[in-house]
Formats: C-alpha cells, sequence, structure tokens
C-alpha cells in the first residue's frame, strides 16, 4: 500500500508541489485578517461562569476601567484640567469624564452618606453637645432621652465630632500628586475595551485635542484601555519583528550549517509555505488568534526547519555514498519519512494533547501548533521529490557544516553529573510562577511609574469587583455582608447605590432640619469652638435637600446601572501576590454562593481560574502528553524497552528545565507553562534519532549511546539550534510576556540537549563498560 502510494507521488510530483503551493496562497489569504483577542476573558472558554458574569456585568454598567490623562510634570496642574474638560467635551465617544473626587463633589451630601446607625449616632451627639440640664425639650424633639449626666455626654460628643472632623473632612479636590505637579483626569469611553478599534481612534483624537488645548504642557494617556491597543499595536510589530528575525538567522544559519545557499534556499520556502498551511488551519480550525497563539509562526519556522534539515543531511549523505540525485531522493524519502513522522506526530501529539482543556490558552495553541507541526512535516515530504532535484550534488561549504558537528563528549564527562546535581538543587527551590499579570508585560519604567502614580493618586483600585445582584433587598443584604470584620480583611471599601441615595432620605432631611433649628440658636463661634467644624459647612449639611441618582456625578450615575444593582468591592491589597489574589477569589466565591443569582465581574476571579485550569488541566495534560508520548515511542520501536527510555528522557528533561527556570531567575506565568510539553516534545527528537541510530547500527540489545550521538550531532546541532532561533526571537520582542516564552523554550531545547546528548549516553555507556567488566 505505502509502495503504492510512494509511486503515485513520485509519478505526479508537479502536481503535489502546485497543490501544496495553492493550499498554502488560500490559506495566507484567507487568514491574513484574522482576530486578535488579548484579554484574559479570551483565554477560557464563552460559556465559563466567570465569562458570563464578566459579559453581564460590562453590559450593565460599559467597559471596565478608564482611560486616563496623566498631567504634569508641570506647576499647578489642576488649573489646566477645565482647560481638558472644554476641549473634549463635544467627542462623541466619550460618556463622560471627571477630575474632581467624589467625596469633594459630594461634600455638602456627607449626613445623607452617613449610614442609619452613624446618623442618629451624630444626631445623638449632637444634641447632647448643644444642650443643657435646663432645657431638654431640644432632646425630646429629636425623640432621644438621657439618662446618664450631660457633662460626661457632651466631653464624649466633643470627642465624636473630633473623630467625625479627621474622618469626614474633604483635603482634596483633586486627584494630584503629593508634589502638585501631577494631575489625573479620567475618561470614561462609550465602548469597551475589548473594541480595540475604538480605543485607538479615541486615543489619537484625545492625543490631537490636548497636544493643541495644552501646547507644550506635558502628559500621558494611560489606563486600560490604552495597554490593549498598545497591546495590539505591539504585537502587531512583534509578529513582523520576530518573523523576519527568524527568517534571517535561520537563512544565515542554514547556509552555514547545510553548507549550501539551495538547501537553506529550499529549507526556507518549505518552511514559509507550510506556515501559510498554519495561518489556513489557524481560521478553519479555531477563527482566531490569542496572545499564546499570535506568536507561533515564528515559533513554528525554527521547529519546521528541523525536517529540511535532517531530510537534506540524509539527502547529501546518500549522494557523497555514490547514489545519483533520483536514487538518493528515494532513499532519502525512504530512510527518514518514517523518522521525521515520528518526530511529527510526537511533537503534534504533545500540542494536540492541549485542546482538551477547557483553557482556550491551552486548546487553541494545541490545536493550531498540533496541526500546524503534521502540516509542516507533509509539506516537506509531498515537496521533497521535486525539490530535492534543484539541491545539487554536494554542500558549497562542507568546512563550515563540519563545524556543526563537533561533539566533544565522552564517557570521561562523569563528572557533569555533579554539576548538574547541584543545578537541580538550587533550581528547583527557586522556581517559581508569577501572578502578577501585570509584570508580565514588562512594562517600561515610564509606563510602570505613570501607573503606578495613576493608584496612588485614585486611592484605592481602579478596576473593583463588580457585584451583580438580583434586587435592591439583596443589593443590601451583600453589602452589610461585604462590611462585616471577616470580609473587612480582604475589602477596602463597598459602594453601593444606596449608601450614596439612601431611601430614608425624606426622613433624614426633617431629621436635619431640627437639628438645623437647635444649630442656628447657637453662635457661630461656639458652634466651632464645640465641634471643630466650620459652621458655614455645617450649615451647608443640615440644609441640604433630598435628591435623586440623576443628581450624582455622572461616574456614579453610571456605576450601579440601570436599576442600581451594582456593588462595588475595592480589594483591600494589590492583586499581585498568590495569597491576595486566592483570598479575594475566595471571598467573591463565597458571595456567590450565598447570594443566589449573584454575577461577579472581576479579573481576579477570571485571573484566579485561569490559574485553576493551569493547575487543574496542566497535570492532566502532562500526564496524557507522556502517556501518549509513550505511545508513539513504542509503535515507532516497537519495543517497551526503547519507549520507556525515551519517556524517562522526557521526565528528566522537565525536572532539568524546571531547576534551569529556577536558577535564571525566571518565573513561570499563565502564558510560558502551555509551552512546556511542545518544548519537551521538540527536544526528545534528539533522543529519538538517538535511539534510531543504535538500532541501526548495533542493535536493540547493544549500547553505543555516545557513538551515535556524535553521529547525529551535527544534524542535532542544527536544528536544535533552529529551533531555539524560532522560540528565541521572542526575545526581540517588545512585549514583556513574550520574554517568558522565550526564556521557557530556550531553556526547555538546552535542558533537553543536555539529557538526550550527553547525560543519558555517557551514563548508558557507562553501565554497558560495567556490564562487560561485570561479565568477564
Amino acid at each position: 500500500m505505502l509502495t503504492k502510494l510512494k509511486e503515485i507521488h513520485f509519478r505526479n510530483r508537479y502536481l503535489f508541489f502546485t497543490f501544496v503551493i495553492l493550499v498554502s496562497i488560500i490559506g495566507s489569504m484567507a487568514g491574513r485578517n484574522l482576530p486578535i483577542g488579548l484579554n484574559l476573558t479570551d483565554l477560557l472558554p464563552d460559556n465559563r461562569e466567570s465569562v458570563l458574569d464578566m459579559n453581564s456585568v460590562i453590559k450593565e454598567v460599559g467597559g471596565v476601567g478608564y482611560m486616563i490623562v496623566l498631567l504634569g510634570p508641570v506647576d499647578n496642574p489642576e488649573k489646566y484640567l477645565p482647560v481638558i474638560a472644554d476641549s473634549i467635551k463635544n467627542n462623541s465617544q466619550i460618556r463622560y469624564f471627571f477630575y474632581e473626587r467624589e467625596e469633594y463633589l459630594l461634600q455638602d451630601r456627607a449626613l445623607y452618606l452617613l449610614s442609619k446607625k452613624e446618623f442618629n449616632d451624630l444626631r445623638k451627639h449632637a444634641s447632647n453637645l448643644f444642650s443643657d440640664e435646663e432645657n431638654s425639650s431640644s432632646l425630646l424633639d429629636l425623640g432621644l432621652e438621657e439618662d446618664v449626666d450631660l457633662k460626661d455626654k457632651k466631653e464624649e460628643a466633643k470627642k465624636y465630632f473630633e473623630k467625625f472632623r479627621r474622618e469626614k473632612e474633604v483635603k482634596k479636590r483633586y486627584y494630584l500628586s503629593k508634589d502638585g505637579r501631577y494631575a489625573m483626569f479620567l475618561i470614561k469611553p462609550s465602548f469597551d475595551s475589548v473594541d480595540l478599534d475604538s480605543s485607538s481612534k479615541l486615543a489619537a483624537d484625545l492625543n490631537a485635542a490636548l497636544k493643541s488645548a495644552l501646547g507644550d504642557i506635558k502628559f500621558n494617556l494611560i489606563g486600560r484601555y490604552i495597554e490593549k491597543v498598545h497591546d495590539r499595536d505591539q504585537f502587531n510589530r512583534d509578529i513582523v519583528r520576530t518573523g523576519t528575525i527568524t527568517f534571517v538567522a535561520l537563512s544565515f544559519i542554514l547556509v552555514l550549517g547545510l553548507g549550501t545557499f539551495r538547501g537553506a534556499l529550499v529549507t526556507n520556502v518549505a518552511v514559509i509555505i507550510s506556515l501559510g498551511w498554519t495561518v489556513g488551519i489557524a481560521l478553519l480550525f479555531v477563527g482566531r488568534i490569542n496572545i499564546l497563539t499570535s506568536f507561533l509562526l515564528a515559533i513554528l519556522g525554527g521547529l519546521g526547519a528541523e525536517y529540511g534539515i535532517h531530510l537534506l543531511r540524509r539527502y547529501f549523505q546518500a549522494r557523497q555514498e555514490g547514489m545519483s540525485a533520483e536514487e538518493g531522493i528515494n532513499f532519502t524519502y525512504d530512510n527518514m519519512g518514517r523518522a521525521l513522522f515520528s518526530a511529527a506526530v510526537t511533537s503534534a501529539a504533545a500540542f494536540l494533547i492541549l485542546y482538551i482543556s477547557d483553557f482556550r490558552g491551552f486548546s487553541e495553541l494545541g490545536v493550531i501548533a498540533g496541526l500546524g507541526i503534521l502540516a509542516i512535516f507533509f509539506v516537506y515530504i509531498m515537496a521533497f521529490p521535486l525539490i530535492g532535484k534543484w539541491l545539487g550534488d554536494a554542500p558549497r561549504f562542507s568546512k563550515t557544516a563540519a563545524l556543526f558537528g563537533f561533539y566533544p563528549f565522552s564517557i570521561g564527562w562523569k563528572w557533569i553529573y555533579f554539576p548538574v546535581a547541584l543545578l537541580l538543587a538550587y533550581g528547583l527551590r527557586h522556581a517559581e510562577f508569577e501572578y502578577d499579570f501585570e509584570r508580565m508585560h514588562d512594562l517600561t519604567k515610564e509606563t510602570q511609574k505613570m501607573n503606578s502614580l495613576a493608584s496612588k493618586l485614585f486611592g484605592k483600585s481602579l478596576v473593583p469587583a463588580a457585584l451583580q445582584v438580583t434586587d435592591y433587598d439583596q443589593t443590601m443584604e451583600l453589602a452589610e455582608w461585604l462590611k462585616e470584620s471577616r470580609q473587612q480583611r480582604y475589602v477596602q471599601d463597598v459602594v453601593t447605590i444606596s449608601s450614596l441615595v439612601p431611601d430614608d432620605m425624606s426622613s433624614r432631611y426633617r431629621k436635619m432640619q431640627k437639628l438645623k433649628k437647635m444649630i442656628e440658636k447657637t453662635s457661630p463661634a461656639e458652634i466651632e469652638e464645640k465641634t471643630g467644624l466650620r459652621y458655614d459647612k455645617v450649615i451647608r449639611w443640615v440644609s441640604e435637600a433630598p435628591y435623586t441618582k440623576d443628581d450624582l456625578p455622572p461616574q456614579l450615575q453610571n456605576a450601579f446601572g440601570q436599576e442600581g444593582t451594582i456593588v462595588l468591592a475595592y480589594p483591600k491589597e494589590q492583586q499581585t501576590t498568590a495569597a491576595a489574589l486566592q483570598n479575594f477569589a475566595k471571598l467573591l466565591r463565597t458571595a456567590k454562593k450565598k447570594f443566589p443569582g449573584l454575577k461577579v465581574g472581576s479579573d481576579t476571579l477570571v485571573f484566579v481560574e485561569i490559574l485553576d485550569h493551569i493547575m487543574v488541566d496542566g497535570k492532566v495534560v502532562l500526564a496524557l502528553f507522556a502517556l501518549g508520548a509513550f505511545l508513539v515511542f513504542w509503535l515507532d520501536f516497537r519495543s517497551f524497552y526503547s519507549a520507556l527510555l525515551l519517556e524517562s528522557q522526557l521526565v528528566v528533561g522537565m525536572i532539568l528545565l524546571v531547576a534551569a527556570m529556577g536558577l535564571f531567575g525566571v518565573r513561570f506565568t499563565i502564558l510560558n507553562v502551555a509551552m512546556i510539553p511542545a518544548v519537551l516534545a521538540a527536544g526528545i527528537d534528539m533522543g529519538v534519532h538517538i535511539r534510531h541510530r543504535e538500532l541501526e547500527t548495533l542493535g536493540e540489545g547493544e549500547s553505543s549511546s555516545v557513538a551515535s550521538a556524535r553521529y547525529i550531532a551535527q544534524a542535532v546541532h542544527l536544528s536544535a539550534l533552529t529551533t531555539i532561533v524560532g522560540f528565541g526571537s521572542l526575545f526581540f520582542a517588545e512585549a514583556g510576556m513574550l520574554k517568558g516564552i522565550a526564556w521557557i523554550s530556550v531553556l526547555g531545547q538546552v535542558s533537553m540537549y543536555l539529557v538526550c546528548m550527553v547525560l543519558f549516553p555517557i551514563f548508558r555507556d557507562g553501565i554497558a563498560i560495567v556490564k562487560r567488566n561485570y561479565a568477564k
């Protein structure tokens, strides 16, 4: 059967090559406008509860976060804030903006913003402070009874108002830095931050308007909306940059390693053709790319070159042994087809096994990369009978190609196990996981400074958890529960529409009028002396009429939804550590169980769910990958021993990779952990080729691993180097999170090389020597 298929293939080699080209062109053209998803929610299934909740909350209150103008450094920046407001007030993409603190805007309504208990306490202490023993009619009017000495009550009331003044006094009007040289202006767009085109247009419009209005005064646009636009633009630049670096570096390395311009050209052309297939696969089976999959083309370029290297190396060896071009093509096709198919299936399976995960960061990566690797293999195999004719008789630069065969290792390198043991001891202890998603971005120092300053100016999280309840009563119950001492360990502040527009405003107003009458009987000097509060402020407080939601500042009108069923919970701790993330997420999950129908819109919950997926799915994926790899090894070699030998190299390689990450201080992230199976699969090819060489020369029962490693060293070194170039091109990306992928991939290749090409061959030859000596 296989022989018949081969005959058809060779007889119609031009037809097969044309087919390969056409599929690549169609795939490239169809997939050139693949959408890019850069949200955390894009890494989870659409039907996940946290994603559904987030979308529901966004629909109710609009997009999460703000577009922020950070003005400065400049003297008295607050005087330019109205200028900014005037320059952008007619922009239809802006829902609202503000630059004055909410507590300043609401300062005259302070008595309405107190809880019922706090309001009653204030009335009681006010009555005690401005009453005397001879006249207690005001107390009776207020409906209060006195059972203790008024003198003690007055002292207690003075202490109360001293504390009240400290806590309620509004000291700042604007969001100003401590040195007074920076001010913050917050803008709420009319769309969500996932609408990157709208965000980009608004950012451009704002930049133009502000430069015109402010002249030479410095400002920065920051915030979630800006960061997502920067991410998209940065990713687009990085895709071009990493792809170009990969192509140029591969060309240079292939010319030196293969010793022929034609060979390098053929390999690169085959890789480019296969990437067209991969783009089409991404469109057909996934329909988009995410943070992880957007850079697969550069990575697969490096991985794909390996197949060309092994084909060309074996072809030139056949020519040097006296075969004609056609004989060399046939020999290489027969001899390498099986080994490369085994390697391709192993690598593809390592990726495709990720498809079982609900975590789309895994599953989409698995589909695109797994099918992409198979596409690369089939492109090479289908094209080789034709392109093999263009390769020439022998490499032109045989000396440079020979340098890649340098392999100094021998049985005398037994000492290498000692430093490796030290590496394991140190590295495994220092391996860590990165929980700060912002730090993964590796933002510039200037951007980090601006973001940190904005957080300090705001005074609390710019993105609280938005909890959507079913009705007003549940809003009150949830708010009270969040304010309990047990929850207050993790919650800095809780804000609801009822805390800003209480339902007892009419009753309070009547009571405030009674307080006002009592206060007006007292001189302003006495009021200020006894309370420490300015008389005009006190009068404004007790004179303030009831108001409605529509009278609130715009940022508060929109924050609680149309029905006022949103509760804002501000986390007490920065969500940058495992403990802080897990604690706040646990609180939110407890709230969902306690309050039926509650929907939580929170990046923290989404991030923790991603972590949970990685921890749970990651273990399953690794277990299935190990099992699948063992099965592929067994099917390839028809030997339990060979399969077990290669499986043990995978396990040791993974342990060594973890240690290497710890040694170099590179943290695992939600992005780079998905690359572990892929890195191991790419590296185990070295062990597969060594084992094939052993069996070709010595048979199943004998071991000459070092000699076999030395024989294939040239191809392995060149393949490993091209793979490292593919992964390593991400080091040149602007996006900091991609450097973590580059690190784990490069260190993974180095770890697998050390295991497959050094540690195991030396160990196995050492065992063979011991056995022979014992037998004698």
